[in-house]
């Protein structure tokens, strides 16, 4: 199991204060998400704070987040499966 799906299945939280400020634009979140190497609570701090982000940002937002953006997290869940 990946160790992210192993920290959200468990119910612990990580708090995102500290990487709030990181990511403002997606492709903030696109970069960050194709850093090799990241820490399971690193990798789990960044994708919980893009589903907030998602939720709360207006749809240009979402639309530049759009088709790269996917494919990266698709490819960071890819990883986690491997692992």
């Amino acid at each position: 199991m990946c160790a992210v799906a192993a920290l959200i299945s468990f119910g612990l939280f990580v708090g995102l204060q500290d990487n709030c400020s990181k990511f403002s634009k997606p492709a903030d979140y696109i970069q960050y998400l194709s850093t090799p190497d990241l820490s399971v609570n690193k990798l789990y701090v960044c994708i919980e704070s893009l589903r907030i982000a998602l939720t709360n940002n207006p749809l240009s937002w979402v639309q530049e987040f759009g088709t790269k953006g996917l494919k990266q997290v698709l490819s960071t869940l890819n990883e986690c499966y491997r692992k």
